[in-house]
């Protein structure tokens, strides 16, 4: 995930670069401009493929864990969110997540007694 480039593979040409220097200022400026907008659009597509290759893989991470411990998903991704700023690092969060839902599993059947 952090590995995935945003950068597009063509180059945002500088305001002054001289597309074809037989040509007018004006077609000159428009060149840029055209490249300018795809270049943009390009590095929104790339963002939003990263974005939903990384949510694919989070989905598939907290389906694995809800399932290995039969805790709930909405639990699963709490704690997740919570470790993974702690920790940055996927398999170290993996670790503590399932060790944090198991002491999750333990506190919840302990509150709901307390509640009438």
């Amino acid at each position: 995930m952090v590995s995935m480039e945003c950068r597009p593979a063509m180059k945002r040409l500088s305001k002054d670069f001289i597309t074809d220097e037989e040509k007018s200022v004006k077609w000159n400026r428009e060149q840029i401009t055209k490249n300018h907008e795809s270049y943009d659009q390009e590095v929104v597509r790339l963002n939003q493929e990263k974005n939903k290759k990384r949510d694919d893989i989070l989905l598939k991470i907290y389906t694995y864990i809800s399932i290995d411990t039969d805790t709930d998903m909405e639990i699963v991704k709490i704690i997740w969110e919570y470790t993974y700023r702690k920790e940055y690092s996927l398999s170290e969060t993996k670790d503590k997540v399932c060790g944090l839902t198991g002491l999750v599993k333990k506190i919840i059947p302990l509150v709901n007694k307390k509640t009438p």
